[in-house]
């Protein structure tokens, strides 16, 4: 791919550098947005899937004793099934009804008093922070910064978020990233600059 990248626009194949999506969303909060001058951050991107970063003095943390292997939990299987299953959008229109509407109308009926959306989003923010909740123990954040098209639903689940992680942390700052769009762009970008 580098190759062929390359090719396409014209430069040396040392001048393309890769990096993870999550990564880069987490690199371009650090850099631009809530996760900035923080010594320790977690990502996490939420919609079709579960992407994660963990971050340590501005350097991506993919081995250590204290982040999943790879640093990516989505690997791990949460109460007995891969955790994509649960913890991303698929997860919330399957806990609605299967393949029904998108997490966006899922959202918007929880906000318009409907008692079953509303429900499946404060499971949601229970489940999220009770996976996270041990790799947020063991790395010791102070900020854990959410990307993706589900945290734009945080409103809805961020309570039973915190209730099952965040409550006896020393985390200073934990929600919706500030540069929801644009981090990974802007990580990206960092990361291209500093390689």
């Amino acid at each position: 791919m580098r190759a062929e990248l390359s090719a396409a626009v014209g430069v040396k194949p040392t001048d393309v550098s890769f990096i993870n999506d999550a990564s880069a969303f987490l690199l371009g909060e650090w850099w631009a947005g809530k996760a900035d001058g923080d010594g320790r951050s977690i990502g996490i991107t939420l919609g079709t899937g579960l992407g994660s970063a963990f971050m340590s003095r501005g350097q991506i943390v993919e081995s250590d004793p204290d982040v999943p292997p790879e640093g990516r939990p989505d690997l791990l299987p949460f109460r007995g099934a891969p955790v994509e299953e649960t913890l991303s959008s698929r997860g919330l229109r399957a806990a609605y009804c299967g393949a029904g509407p998108d997490v966006v109308e899922i959202a918007r009926r929880a906000r318009a008093g409907e008692a079953r959306a509303a429900e499946v989003m404060h499971r949601f923010g229970s489940a999220l922070g009770e996976f996270l909740a041990r790799w947020v123990e063991r790395f010791a954040p102070t900020c854990v910064v959410l990307g993706g098209s589900v945290a734009r639903s945080w409103d809805l689940w961020s309570e039973d978020f915190r209730t099952a992680c965040a409550r006896d942390t020393d985390l200073t700052h934990y929600g919706v990233a500030q540069h929801l769009e644009e981090a990974p762009l802007l990580g990206a970008a960092y990361h291209a600059r500093a390689s």
